[in-house]
């Protein structure tokens, strides 16, 4: 887990992880999070839920490569084509990349139902060129962070945004919500 984390430091870079955080390593929670989010789907959040997945992976995890082939495959998208025209916005940091993660997982190959519950959006259909509207629509989103009042439609995606982001009400409506822009031609309207 170390070395993938060390090996996506340039992504870390464009403002998912400050350079506070890298020394405090949490590289390494955020990459065992997403990890996680294969394995289990959305979940709650916390050390205590990465440290119950190691203790059960840790004797055996047959389905490591495979993992491994899948979060190389959406953090290569999130580093070459949605995070850097955003870099060090709001909508990049851990708690947001995150979910933006699980929400291109999730388009790409489908997740566990984790704790969304009966909410889960349909997925596992493939990105089919959704990412320029997606890259579009996560621009308007950040807009919607920086702003004091957010429009009506997404106070719930702001409010969620601005709490506590471990927390599985916070990603369940932060999930939905990025799952919508990859499938939205534009959340503007």
């Amino acid at each position: 887990m170390q070395e993938k984390s060390r090996n996506w430091t340039e992504l870390w870079d464009l403002g998912i992880l400050g350079k506070r955080d890298q020394v405090r390593m949490i590289g390494y929670s955020l990459m065992a999070e997403m990890y996680g989010t294969l394995l289990q789907g959305v979940t709650d959040g916390g050390e205590d839920k990465i440290s119950r997945l190691y203790d059960r992976k840790k004797s055996s995890f047959p389905e490591q490569e495979v993992v491994e082939e899948r979060v190389d495959h959406i953090l290569s998208i999130m580093f070459d084509r949605v995070v850097p025209s955003l870099a060090n916005e709001p909508i990049v940091k851990r708690p947001q990349a995150l979910m933006i993660f699980a929400a291109l997982a999730h388009a790409e190959y489908g997740l566990p139902q984790g704790d969304i519950g009966d909410d889960m959006p349909h997925g596992g259909e493939g990105l089919n060129g959704s990412i320029d509207r997606f890259s579009s629509n996560l621009t308007f989103l950040n807009e919607v962070l920086k702003a004091e009042e957010p429009p009506r439609n997404f106070e719930r995606f702001y409010n969620a945004s601005k709490s506590s982001t471990q927390r599985i009400a916070s990603r369940r409506e932060r999930f939905k919500v990025f799952c919508e822009a990859l499938d939205s031609d534009s959340m503007e309207n």
